[in-house]
């Protein structure tokens, strides 16, 4: 399976916000993730980029 893991990004800093992504769902600002177990997380914010090749990807937190 390719699950991914979801960072927060604050500049140049990096945070893990889940692991093991396995659907994320964008509706304007606010980005819900639902892991392979099926926890869910909202984030308000912008998906920023996606790395297939290394299974990431990042959002940038707004207010």
């Amino acid at each position: 399976m390719c699950e991914s893991n979801a960072y927060l990004r604050d500049g140049k800093k990096e945070v893990l916000i889940m692991k093991d992504v396995s659907r994320v769902d964008v509706e304007w600002e606010r980005i819900i993730l639902v892991d392979v177990m099926g926890n869910r997380k909202e984030v308000k914010g912008v998906l920023l980029q996606v790395d297939f090749d290394e299974h990431r990807f990042y959002i940038e937190r707004r207010e």
